[in-house]
């Protein structure tokens, strides 16, 4: 009987060490990168992230009774690292398939497009598709901005991919604050950045949070089939308990009203 009793104890005492074992684990916070350049989608104020995104995962994790952490990481570093499930989660990102493979997708966050950004002078520059971009640098021998690993979609991923000529009109950057140095001193012709963005930066102006986008604009045009979700990525390697608690919790944000009023604070019109 004491060698049952002792047997039961002992065995007791393992399972209650393996739940306090899971539950350090699962208590460890979820790692989320952000870049700070990203504004109004993320930046720092202060010492204090915030942007639209922000908004949405500061609402997420309170409800979903969750610890993070940001960091801020370099893109492509980042892209791996959500691969490896050393980061966990991603906002500001476009879903492809490649991406797919290896990230679940929360959102999508807004509607928005890969927008050219350029001088006031070449704003009426004759692009119309990434074909003229090839035309504009033979014209004017200066490349376009491109932050190295950016998928702005995935017809014009392919297109990089087996276009060399359009390949070789591209600057590569590893920053996105790079590109607008690189404009205003006129070693690029201009570069590519989320429409949403840009519209911020430029009304911002007024408030002089970014003086380097003095005497910049949007170009009309678009890269081919960029216009559609900017998505939250979520590692697939994250465990389900938390991944699942993160979809219930937006959820909810939708259910009652509450990812609305952050989308008519940051877009002006409910999403």
């Amino acid at each position: 009987m004491n060698y049952v009793f002792t047997v039961l104890t002992q065995v007791l005492q393992l399972c209650l060490f393996s739940l306090i074992l899971t539950n350090d684990i699962l208590a460890e916070p979820i790692i989320i990168n952000a870049n700070r350049e990203y504004y109004p989608s993320t930046y720092i104020r202060g010492n204090e992230w915030e942007g639209m995104d922000i908004d949405i995962i500061k609402e997420i994790f309170l409800r979903a009774k969750l610890d993070y952490k940001i960091l801020e990481i370099p893109f492509k570093r980042s892209l791996f690292w959500m691969k490896s499930g050393k980061t966990h989660m991603m906002p500001n990102l476009t879903k492809n398939k490649k991406r797919s493979a290896y990230m679940n997708w929360l959102g999508p966050i807004r509607i928005t497009g890969i927008g050219l950004v350029v001088l006031k002078k070449n704003q009426n520059l004759p692009i119309k598709t990434c074909d003229d971009l090839k035309l504009v640098f033979q014209q004017h021998k200066r490349k376009f901005g491109y932050v190295n690993g950016a998928s702005y979609s995935e017809y014009f991923d392919n297109r990089l991919k087996n276009d060399p000529a359009l390949n070789k009109v591209m600057h590569f950057t590893l920053r996105a604050k790079q590109n607008i140095v690189m404009l205003q001193k006129g070693r690029i012709i201009g570069f590519f950045q989320d429409d949403f963005e840009v519209q911020h930066l430029l009304l911002d102006q007024s408030k002089k949070r970014d003086r380097q986008y003095d005497g910049v604009v949007l170009h009309p045009y678009r890269i081919e089939g960029s216009i559609g979700g900017a998505f939250i990525g979520i590692s697939k390697k994250l465990d389900k308990i938390s991944y699942q608690k993160i979809i219930a919790a937006f959820q909810s944000m939708k259910d009652d009203g509450t990812f609305n009023r952050i989308h008519l604070k940051w877009i002006g019109k409910e999403g």
